[in-house]
C-alpha cells in the first residue's frame, strides 16, 4: 500500500470507534446538530429552489471528514434516511430531506499548488470563490454561470460552463477526489485508485458516497474579453440570430463561448441576451457579434469588456450572494441546428406565453467537450451541440397554473425537436424513463458500480441510481 493509500485507511479506521456502538443521541465528533427549532435553523436550510425548500428536524453541520463519517454512522445506526447538501443548488431538492441533511458547508478550503497547477477544495467551496481565488493566480476551472453553485454538486453532474469549449466539463479537469461510503470509510478515487469509482463520479451524481473533496487541473485565464449585450429585438430579427448562432457556434474558435437568452418582451417583441467569453481579438469580436445580433458594432463595443483576470472572473460571476427562486424548468439537448421551422415553431410558441414569464436559456458545449468519448466517463452527452432551458420563475400573485401552462407549452414544442437527453444537473421530476436519458448507455454500469458501493441504498433520493 502507498502512502496516500496507507493514510486514508488509517484516517477511515480513526472515524470507526467515534460513533461505533454508540447511543444515537450523543454527541458527534466534528458535527454541530441544529434542530429544527434553532433560531438559525430556517436561514441554513434556504436553496436556490424555494418550491422544495425544506427545514429538517436535524441537520449534521460537518466540520470535517471525519464528522461527515461520524454522521453517516450515526444516521445508519438511527435507522434514518437522509439528504446530502453541498450547496442546495438542486433544482428539484434533492438536497432536501424532512428529518436529516447532512450539510457540507464547513468543508471550504481552497489550496492552489502554483508547481503543478492544481487545485484542491472541500466539497462545500462555492464555484465563485474559487474562480475569484483562482484569478489571483491567472487560472481558472470550466465554470459554470452561477456562483453560488458548490463544487461537489456541480462537479458530480458533469459541470458545463463558459469554458467548456476550450477546456471541456469541469470533469474533464478533475484529477482525484475522497468520499465517505456508506459505511463510513474514507476512499480515494483517481485514475490509478479505484478507476471504476472515479469514472461514475465525472457525470453520474453522488449516489455512491458523500464526496468531500477534489482535485482539478487549472488551466491559464488570459486574453479573454467577456461581453454582455442586451437587445430588444423584432419577431424576424429574433429569428435571424436565433438560427444564425445555431449554425455558427460551433463554427467559433474554442476560446468562444456564447451563450444566448430570448425571452418575449411585448406583443411584437423579445429582448436578446448574449453573454460569454472570447479570445478574439477586439475588432474580429465586435464584427462577429454585430453580424451575429444584426446589430451595429458601436453597440458591441460598449458591451464588450477586457480586463485582468480577477476583473474578468467578476464580470462573469458576480459576487452577489446566494439567491433563491421558485421555478418551474425543463431543459432539452439538441445535436444540432433546428432549421428554419424549427426555429420559427419555437418561437411562435414562445410569443404565446406571457410577457417575461418564459426564458430559453440556449448554452452551446461541443470544441473540447466533444473529444472525449461517450463511455469514458459517466457523462453521455459529449457529442450535443447546445442545450436549451426553458424557465419559468413564479412570484407572488402568480397565477400558477397559468405557468404550469406555458411551462409545458415549451415542453411540447422543444421535446420533439431535441435528441432525448437531458443534463443530470437540471433534473425534471416529470421526466419518464429518466434514467436512460441522463445516462444514456452508461447506465448499466453506473447500476452496478451503485450496487457494489452502496448496496443498502444509503444515498438515495426521487431519481437516485437505484430506481432508475
Amino acid at each position: 500500500m502507498n502512502r496516500r493509500g496507507f493514510l486514508l485507511s488509517a484516517g477511515a479506521a480513526a472515524v470507526k470507534p467515534a460513533i461505533a456502538g454508540a447511543d444515537p443521541s450523543a454527541k458527534l465528533n466534528d458535527v454541530r446538530l441544529v434542530q429544527a427549532s434553532s433560531p438559525d435553523a430556517a436561514q441554513l436550510s434556504r436553496a436556490y429552489a424555494l418550491s422544495h425548500e425544506v427545514t429538517p428536524a436535524q441537520r449534521a453541520l460537518c466540520m470535517s471528514e471525519t464528522g461527515v463519517a461520524n454522521a453517516v454512522r450515526w444516521a445508519r445506526q438511527s435507522g434514518r434516511r437522509f439528504a446530502v447538501r453541498s450547496g442546495g443548488h438542486c433544482f428539484e431538492g434533492f438536497s432536501q430531506h424532512r428529518d436529516l441533511v447532512i450539510d457540507l458547508r464547513g468543508l471550504d478550503a481552497i489550496h492552489y499548488d502554483a508547481a503543478t497547477g492544481i487545485v484542491t477544495v472541500g466539497a462545500g467551496v462555492h464555484l465563485g470563490t474559487l474562480m475569484r481565488t483562482l484569478a489571483q493566480h491567472g487560472r481558472a476551472v470550466p465554470a459554470g454561470i452561477c456562483p453560488s453553485v458548490a463544487m461537489s454538486g456541480y462537479t458530480l453532474g458533469g459541470g458545463v460552463g463558459y469554458f467548456g469549449r476550450r477546456d471541456g466539463l469541469l470533469i474533464d479537469q478533475l484529477r482525484s477526489l475522497r468520499l465517505i461510503t456508506a459505511d463510513g470509510d474514507l476512499v480515494a478515487a483517481s485514475p490509478t485508485e479505484n478507476p471504476d469509482l472515479f469514472w461514475a463520479c465525472r457525470g453520474g451524481g453522488g449516489d455512491f458516497g458523500i464526496v468531500t473533496e477534489l482535485s482539478y487541473q487549472t488551466q491559464p485565464l488570459q486574453d479573454l474579453h467577456w461581453i454582455r449585450l442586451v437587445e430588444p429585438a423584432d419577431a424576424v430579427r429574433t429569428a435571424e440570430v436565433f438560427f444564425l448562432w445555431q449554425h455558427r457556434i460551433q463554427q467559433y474558435p474554442r476560446h468562444t463561448t456564447l451563450h444566448l437568452r430570448i425571452t418575449r418582451r411585448t406583443d411584437a417583441t423579445f429582448l436578446l441576451v448574449l453573454e460569454g467569453l472570447s479570445g478574439w481579438q477586439t475588432d474580429d469580436l465586435e464584427r462577429e457579434v454585430a453580424s451575429l445580433l444584426r446589430t451595429d458594432a458601436e453597440r458591441v463595443r460598449q458591451a464588450i469588456f477586457t480586463g485582468e483576470a480577477d476583473q474578468i472572473v467578476r464580470r462573469m460571476l458576480p459576487d452577489g450572494g446566494a439567491i433563491s427562486a421558485n421555478l418551474l424548468n425543463h431543459s432539452h439537448l439538441f445535436d444540432g441546428p433546428v432549421g428554419e421551422r424549427g426555429t420559427l415553431d419555437i418561437l411562435a410558441r414562445l410569443m404565446e406565453q406571457p410577457h417575461g414569464r418564459v426564458h430559453l436559456n440556449i448554452e452551446p458545449l461541443g470544441g473540447a467537450v466533444a473529444d472525449v468519448a461517450a463511455d469514458a466517463t459517466a457523462f453521455p452527452h459529449r457529442q450535443t451541440s447546445f442545450a436549451i432551458q426553458s424557465q419559468v420563475l413564479l412570484r407572488d400573485g402568480d397565477d400558477k397554473k397559468v405557468l404550469l401552462a406555458s411551462n409545458e407549452a415549451m415542453r411540447r414544442v422543444l421535446q420533439p425537436l431535441a435528441n432525448g437527453g437531458v443534463y443530470l444537473n437540471y433534473p425534471d421530476l416529470t421526466l419518464s424513463d429518466w434514467g436512460r436519458r441522463y445516462w444514456g448507455s452508461n447506465l448499466p454500469r453506473l447500476k452496478s458500480i451503485k450496487a457494489r458501493y452502496d448496496p443498502d441504498n444509503v444515498f438515495t433520493h426521487a431519481q437516485s441510481l437505484e430506481r432508475a
